[in-house]
């Protein structure tokens, strides 16, 4: 069995027996038996034609299965914290510390006390060791326990049977996106184009997804292929750096080492980390690949001045491809002559820039040539639009703008729908944006705002959300399409933002959610969870778990390694030291009513990584809510249950964070909405909360999947029916928006 793609099913509710499944929903066997119950020790239910498919299987298949479940939810690892019943608090203090500390640098003192297997002396009277399963001084732990707890979850995830056809279907969704993909469906569409193959390349759309299919090709000598996926020099640039790096957004090499730099306190451990970095993003290339990547540059149906022109953005950038591909070598060639003549130019410089002429006539004011000019390239004329409305008055600028918004993609005029609050009535002088490094700073707004009155920046907004809605329904409209047909829009969609913008990094194994997604809470408690160290070596590798508690007044504190304790937060302590490759964990316990009684509006989840470094690639970060009781274990502190896990994220490789948001906890909603803001900073102290208010802010404003629906429905005179049953169409999944767009 592919395993691989037993896991992309699973993180659509689904499980995967092979590619013509048997049925049998006869009298169920023991094994079936047995299988149905270890998935519901994990929170999960079989749908009836899945419990069939379970019961015709033989029992090695069924195990397999059970054992992707397993490494999914991390059955197995350790899962014990540092503390026994750590929700009673052990009511250890920074004295304590002092205490120990002093203990252990002059240890020829006569206080008594005991030394662990660690070396640390620890004086009577301080820690409660009785209750600690390691070190409190130097969190090693000694006692570790792959137990968990199963079965108190109160929400059924039921799964259904999915067969070869549904991942077939799924994978040409994804390649046919025209929203571009985050890190799960990325990591999907990979396994599904290598077991199935990449599907017609012809219904590519997004250029993001191009690089992920032509990489793909590539791998299987389909090199022809691939080449018509990268038709011109800004796109082979961007994807030359995917292949080289993994990452779809081009970043300066000085700005990965800064990054990078910025994550290590140690001076000597900084610069080995930075020229690590340096070598394994140095460029370099076989003959064949040159000879590979200079033939698709020769055979680009663009002059070559025009090609000069695309490069000019990445000038630098293209220097250094230039020379590892020895395109210049090439050109000698009398096998290139297009080679030849636009490295001629790009060297010389002698070609126009489209951009320098539209900003000269910007800046002498005319109008009529600058938005001319700017209508031959809509996607640009759509970036630019807030500026430029700002700067000619939005008056001539949308009525420009109106006159080319058929001809730009759907999803970019949702990205200016969803923006246009932001940009026009921010919050206070600054806005935060998101550097392509994955770093949230705040830049100044546009100062020409200054020059409008708030109820003209407002008259703006809505008059920007009105034309690109109104755009997006003349799109849906233009699709072919049948009028009076029935559609079903199930109504969890509208709480789930388009996925435009705000890509998430991380990996989701057991759900495939949209960031912005809320999570409504069972019962009162809602238990984080951080595990970290699976398949490393016994080392010192410390990262925390944090939730920042936000008060009505405006104030804010820290349950973190450092405050274990807070009225309605509770840590389960510091683990600094993880074990022989079974990892390490750590917990917090937030009390809704607790939190409640003392004025808390908002507790922000993050994690950090306070060792020298980034996030441990592989780490797991989540959260369980269950309306039953969730046990802690008096004996070892284990307090994870698989059934209770309401949504968990992995940290994927290549992560260059020092700290992460994954979701923002409503007190008085009782609900969590999913969000990922990666923040620089050893401890959750360092982290701006006006930057995650305002990434809330938007992501609350974005219009929805449901929504985006219902506008297709009426522009294509659709019928809403409130039961699926009387549909023709149905639309249930959250991936229903990268079908329709």
């Amino acid at each position: 069995m592919n395993t691989d793609l037993l896991k992309v099913a699973l993180s659509h509710g689904a499980l995967y027996f092979g590619p013509s499944p048997a049925i049998d929903h006869g009298t169920l066997r023991e094994p079936a038996a047995a299988f149905a119950a270890s998935l519901a020790r994990c929170g999960y239910v079989l749908a009836p034609d899945a419990l069939g498919a379970a019961n015709a299987s033989v029992p090695n298949v069924l195990q397999q299965i059970v054992d992707v479940v397993e490494d999914v939810y991390g059955i197995g690892l350790n899962w014990a914290p540092l503390v026994k019943g750590w929700t009673t608090p052990t009511g250890e203090s920074a004295v304590d510390h002092l205490v120990t500390l002093f203990a252990n640098l002059f240890p020829d003192s006569s206080i008594p006390g005991t030394t662990l297997p660690c070396g640390h002396f620890i004086p009577f009277g301080t820690f409660p060791l009785d209750r600690y399963n390691g070190c409190p001084f130097c969190g090693t732990p000694f006692t570790l326990s792959g137990e968990i707890y199963t079965g108190q979850g109160s929400r059924a995830k039921v799964l259904e049977l999915w067969r070869e056809a549904d991942l077939i279907k799924l994978r040409d969704t994804l390649v046919q996106s025209a929203v571009p993909l985050d890190a799960t469906r990325i990591q999907q569409l990979r396994v599904l184009a290598y077991a199935f193959g990449p599907g017609d390349i012809r219904t590519v759309v997004s250029v993001e997804n191009a690089f992920v299919v032509a990489s793909i090709l590539e791998d299987k000598g389909m090199y022809s292929e691939a080449a018509v996926l990268i038709d011109n020099p800004s796109k082979l640039i961007r994807y030359l750096w995917y292949r080289h790096t993994g990452q779809l957004r081009i970043v300066r090499p000085a700005s990965v080492y800064g990054k990078i730099a910025r994550n290590y306190a140690d001076s000597e451990a900084r610069v080995e980390a930075v020229a690590l970095s340096r070598r394994q993003m140095s460029l370099h290339y076989t003959r064949s690949e040159c000879r590979r990547y200079a033939d698709w540059l020769e055979n680009m149906n663009i002059e070559a001045a025009a090609m000069c022109e695309m490069m000019n953005p990445r000038r630098q950038m293209w220097v250094r491809f230039i020379r590892a591909l020895r395109l210049t070598e090439f050109a000698k060639n009398a096998k290139y002559p297009k080679l030849r003549t636009f490295l001629d130019l790009f060297y010389r410089k002698d070609y126009p820039v489209w951009l320098g002429k539209l900003e000269s006539s910007k800046l002498r004011n005319d109008s009529e040539a600058f938005f001319r000019r700017l209508s031959t390239r809509p996607g640009l004329f759509a970036r630019s639009l807030f500026a430029s409305m700002l700067w000619f008055g939005p008056g001539q600028t949308l009525e420009n703008f109106l006159k080319i918004s058929l001809e730009i993609p759907p999803r970019l005029l949702i990205s200016l729908s969803n923006a246009a609050v932001g940009y026009f009535m921010p919050d206070g002088d600054k806005r935060y944006v998101e550097l392509p490094g994955g770093k949230r700073v705040a830049v100044p707004v546009n100062k020409l705002l200054s020059l409008y009155a708030e109820e003209k920046r407002m008259d703006m907004a809505v008059a920007v959300k009105g034309a690109c809605l109104e755009a997006v329904g003349q799109f849906f409209a233009s699709v072919p399409h049948t009028s009076g047909r029935r559609v079903y829009i199930a109504p969890s969609l509208f709480d789930i933002p388009v996925p435009v913008g705000d890509r998430a990094a991380t990996v989701q194994d057991a759900s495939a959610a949209y960031q912005g997604e809320r999570f409504k809470v069972e019962g009162n408690e809602v238990r984080l969870f951080l595990q970290w160290g699976k398949g490393l070596p016994a080392q010192h590798l410390d990262m925390d778990l944090s939730a920042a508690i936000i008060y009505a007044d405006g104030t804010s504190e820290e349950c973190a390694y450092y405050s274990l304790s807070l009225p309605g937060a509770c840590h389960s302590d510091d683990i600094r030291h993880i074990p022989d490759l079974v990892g390490t964990a750590e917990y917090i316990e937030l009390d809704i009513n607790e939190l409640l009684r003392n004025n808390a509006r908002y507790a922000v989840f993050t994690c950090n990584a306070y060792t020298d470094g980034s996030l441990d690639p592989g780490l797991i970060v989540g959260w369980m809510d269950s309306a039953n009781p969730m046990k802690v274990s008096d004996e070892s502190g284990v307090a994870y249950d698989p059934s209770t896990v309401s949504h968990f994220v992995k940290v994927s490789a290549g992560n260059l964070s020092k700290g992460l948001v994954f979701g923002v906890l409503d007190i008085a909603k009782r609900e969590i909405l999913w969000v990922e803001m990666p923040f620089d900073g050893r401890s959750v102290a360092s982290l701006s909360l006006d930057s995650v208010q305002a990434l809330v802010h938007r992501l609350e404003s974005k219009i929805s999947v449901g929504e985006l629906i219902a506008i297709m429905a009426d522009a294509q005179g659709l019928v809403r029916t409130d039961s699926p049953a009387d549909a023709d169409i149905s639309y249930t999944s959250r991936d229903s928006v990268l079908e329709i767009l």
